[in-house]
């Protein structure tokens, strides 16, 4: 047996002539120009690239992406799907011309070939998969995103034995918490980057894996309105170490190896690493967004030409809350509201369960939890039923008026994918099809019923050792945690530090000459906060958001009011004369009436000073002497 890496979640398995291909996201972007491949796949890596079958392990669009399969695969490929309740995955694939479909039940196996075996495990209500293939006395555990744990990952390893090797996620695809406005106030313990690296590990060396692969979490984010989140993504270099040192100290035989795509391994030739630094990332960043610019611009181009269509959103979430149960229903108090900017206005639309209404306001309201979604997205989302799909994609916001706010939210997300994937309404689990689903995944009922009475009833801790124990360590042995750079040293690298769009095209960014210039002390803007500099006439805008810096004209575009005049609320500042808001990541207007975006300017720290990239000049930098603070 060989298998190669060939993209963030992308893996070619070949064995007697026998090749298949599980979640090929190959070219482009997905979610809305949003993620992208880190690092991309070599084009003499994909080029001529073929598949006997193709395995797509569930619907989110980094597993199966529509332009890829388009691409490298015809339409008499067969493809291996995960046997699950909804048959959009089948449907979806009918609709771009395939046929030849061989669903696999949940602990079922489909032989390839005489030695090369594929059975799919399910799990979670979002139709992840994992698929453990077996060839030549080599056994692979894709894991990916499914998250197993418990009775389920008990049985299949009772069923399939140990694998050689496991390969799983390693970082955050949910919004939850990082699209909370503000979330490190009230969630920054929530779901940490040491916690998933952690999770990694344990789940690697308790399942025995001889190596351990950091697998479908190598994407990054371009689109300027995620561009942010590359801070929150976990490097598998992070990962090696802490797995490795885990799994040294717990005494356990598993080793942690990193594979950048075109890495390989055989049985005749063994690891063959493909080198790649991951060390690099925001430089390699800035690179790719240089190069997709005039993609990113043209589809910005057409984001701020879209309409909001309620009719369309109407519609949808009618049918929506007319499948949710009542009792449901009655305690979602006092439901949503979506905020959705387009090419003339902001729109605010609420969504009331409790009456299974929904209206259009003139205004926002009090006390409700507010999520801003961009035109382009929830149109796409309301007219192809894509809201399963896009919560990864972080092309949200999400506002509370309280911390436990949060549940209203994360119950709409539970409901729309029960929903989206056809477990809505209930009476759709007793047909033929449900029922067998749900029959051979009673374990997982039980799992759940489980940490029901630990963590409800008994008001137990949530934590990861007991999802993952570790072969002779007591729960309450005391072991090493995962060790996660703080923003403090994150600050230390040479990295820009702000987004890189900044309302020009990156030809005209790198058409100036500039040039860093120190304009304030780290100490003298606190988090929260903003200091207004001036250098040669120009004057500036700081904002300290956590530990991240941004940079801005401190000039409205719509009047040239100062901005720092203004009130900084989260990531957004309000201009004191007309109330035009801004984001400050990227100078983005957020409401009228300001219509264009204010400059930006990139931001790095140099030792204990905050440095700017301005047009070069005769004359020296202006010092941190004229700056004036200006609170938040």
């Amino acid at each position: 047996m060989k298998f190669t890496i060939l993209s963030h979640a992308g893996l070619l398995v070949e064995h007697q002539g026998i090749s298949l291909v599980t979640d090929p996201w190959l070219i482009g972007s997905c979610y809305w120009r949003s993620w992208w491949n880190f690092p991309e796949p070599p084009p003499e890596l994909i080029e001529g690239l073929k598949a006997d079958y193709v395995y797509l392990t569930h619907l989110h669009w980094d597993h199966y992406h529509g332009p890829s399969l388009r691409k490298f695969f015809p339409t008499d490929t067969t493809f291996l799907l995960p046997k699950v309740c909804t048959t959009r995955m089948m449907d979806d694939l009918r609709s771009m011309g395939y046929s030849r479909f061989i669903e696999i039940p949940h602990g079922g196996t489909y032989e390839m070939a005489s030695d090369f075996t594929l059975c799919s495990y399910q799990f979670g209500v979002s139709v992840d998969s994992a698929a453990f293939i077996k060839g030549g006395g080599v056994s692979i555990l894709n894991a990916n995103d499914c998250k197993l744990f418990g009775q389920p990952l008990r049985h299949l390893l009772r069923k399939q034995g140990r694998p050689d090797f496991a390969l799983r996620s390693h970082s955050s695809a949910s919004p939850i918490p990082y699209c909370v406005d503000n979330y490190k106030q009230d969630f920054g313990n929530l779901r940490t980057q040491a916690d998933y690296i952690e999770e990694f590990a344990r789940f690697a060396i308790s399942v025995g894996a001889r190596h351990a692969i950091p697998f479908a979490s190598n994407h990054c984010f371009l689109h300027r309105d995620t561009f942010h989140f590359n801070d929150t993504a976990v490097s598998p270099n992070l990962v090696e170490r802490y797995c490795n040192k885990l799994a040294a100290e717990v005494g356990a035989d598993t080793e942690c190896v990193v594979m950048s795509p075109g890495s390989s391994w055989s049985e005749e030739k063994g690891f063959k690493l493909v080198d790649f630094d991951f060390e690099r990332r925001p430089e390699v960043i800035t690179e790719m967004a240089e190069k997709y610019a005039p993609k990113l611009q043209a589809f910005y181009a057409e984001e701020e030409q879209e309409l909001a269509d309620f009719d369309a959103f109407r519609t949808y979430f009618e049918d929506f809350l007319a499948t949710v149960p009542r009792w449901v229903r009655k305690r979602w108090k006092p439901g949503l509201l979506f905020r959705v900017p387009d090419a003339r206005q902001t729109h605010y639309w609420h969504v009331d369960p409790a009456t299974r209404t929904v209206k259009a306001l003139e205004s926002g309201m009090e006390g409700v939890a507010v999520i801003e979604v961009p035109a382009r997205v929830i149109n796409d989302c309301s007219t192809l039923r894509m809201f399963s799909a896009w919560t990864p994609s972080k092309r949200l916001k999400i506002e509370l008026p309280a911390p436990g706010a949060l549940k209203s939210v994360k119950r709409f997300f539970t409901l729309v994918d029960a929903y989206e994937l056809d477990n809505l309404p209930l009476r759709r689990n007793l047909r033929p099809r449900h029922l067998g689903v749900i029959m051979r995944r009673w374990r997982e009922g039980m799992e759940a019923a489980r940490l029901f009475v630990r963590h409800k009833l008994f008001r137990k801790p949530f934590d990861i050792p007991r999802l993952y124990p570790l072969p002779g360590v007591l729960d309450d042995q005391p072991l090493t945690r995962p060790e996660v750079p703080t923003a403090a040293n994150l600050a230390s690298m040479p990295a820009t530090t702000g987004r890189i769009d900044n309302g020009r095209s990156m030809e005209d960014n790198l058409a100036q000459s500039l040039t860093w210039v120190s304009v304030a002390r780290l100490e003298e803007i606190e988090a929260g906060r903003m200091l207004a500099v001036a250098h040669e006439g120009s004057r500036i805008a700081l904002f300290r958001i956590d530990d991240r810096f941004f940079a801005i004209e401190d000039r409205c575009s719509h009047r040239g009011a100062r901005l720092s005049d203004g009130e900084l609320k989260g990531c957004e500042i309000e201009c004191p004369l007309h109330g035009a808001r801004f984001d400050v990541r990227d100078g983005m207007p957020l409401c009228p009436p300001a219509k264009a975006p204010v400059k930006c300017h990139e931001v790095r720290v140099d030792g204990e000073y905050l440095q700017v990239a301005l047009p070069e000049a005769t004359e020296s930098a202006t010092s941190c002497e004229e700056t004036e603070d200006v609170a938040s």
